[in-house]
């Protein structure tokens, strides 16, 4: 009787665990299977880049991330950072542009309760980057070896890409990055992240952004989460078009991106910056009327 009773429990058991479905990790790690549950949020990660951060959350917030940028090498340790001196729950997204110097040292000194994505060469499709797609790639995937073997085990530490999508817009706009050239293998990126403007907002966003659209095409089938890790919208056309583009935008990475690659949008953060434009111009995205900060809170706060 004990045999038989063991042995139907651990049946019931297997059933069980079979039944339980594949989730993504509260990290915001790639699963192992595809998860499409309903989410009410735009993004696993939704907040701003800011000079001032502390400021800014203030302002607009709850941020839930900063950019940070070194244009040289990373630092030679976490200790004594613009990311060590944020509140601990925020993500830093770090990108750097000379490869190897400090890597491991920097790398390895993140603890485990900082969730860190780390980038290499940033918009390398930009003219004067990188000679061309494949340089890019040979650099990219030494680097993401290099990053996860200084992490090691540990799972806050993830490395993306981030591509500047005017590239990929074609007639009117750049064409460095049509053909896919400058994509690395999935094998090499936790996340593909792309830095996406709108000067003069149309109510419609991304949706129907030649940039972004070309873009999502070289890389939704990799199996990988996407994101904004930069996102402006400027003031032509007036705050109304840019308050209605946001909304859509947000209905877009909430529902429609995720039906298209299989993943919950992984990061959107937008550029709140004058973008080293005057006040006003249609480049400057740092917006500061009373309608946009509503909304924009409300996305944050969504999630």
């Amino acid at each position: 009787m004990r045999n038989s009773a063991r042995k139907v429990i651990i049946a019931l058991l297997s059933i069980a665990l079979l039944a339980v479905p594949a989730m993504a990790s509260a990290s915001g790690r790639p699963a192992a299977a595809k998860s499409r549950a309903a989410t009410t949020s735009a993004a696993w990660v939704v907040g701003a880049r800011a000079v001032n951060w502390a400021a800014a959350n203030s302002k607009i917030g709850p941020l839930r991330d900063q950019r940070i940028y070194y244009t040289g090498a990373l630092p030679s340790k976490y200790s004594g950072t613009e990311c060590s001196k944020l509140p601990a729950a925020i993500w830093c997204i770090i990108s750097y542009g000379t490869p190897t110097v400090n890597v491991t040292s920097y790398v390895s000194s993140i603890p485990a309760s900082r969730n860190a994505v780390i980038i290499f060469g940033h918009e390398p499709e930009h003219p004067g980057a990188f000679r061309n797609g494949a340089a890019f790639v040979t650099a990219f995937t030494a680097q993401s070896a290099l990053i996860r073997h200084a992490a090691g085990k540990a799972g806050n530490v993830r490395v993306a890409m981030a591509a500047e999508t005017y590239q990929y817009g074609g007639k009117g706009f750049g064409s460095r990055g049509l053909g896919c050239s400058f994509i690395p293998p999935a094998g090499d990126a936790d996340y593909y992240y792309a830095d996406n403007y709108e000067t003069t907002p149309t109510g419609k966003g991304l949706a129907t952004d030649p940039k972004w659209l070309n873009w999502l095409n070289c890389v939704k089938s990799h199996g990988r989460r996407l994101g904004l890790a930069e996102y402006g919208l400027g003031t032509c056309n007036g705050t109304s078009k840019r308050v209605t583009t946001l909304q859509a935008d947000a209905a877009y990475l909430r529902t429609k991106l995720p039906a298209i690659t299989g993943f919950r949008t992984q990061l959107w953060s937008y550029f709140w910056s004058g973008r080293g434009t005057k006040p006003g111009s249609c480049n400057d995205g740092q917006f500061t009327d009373a309608a946009t900060i509503s909304v924009w809170r409300g996305i944050e706060a969504a999630g």
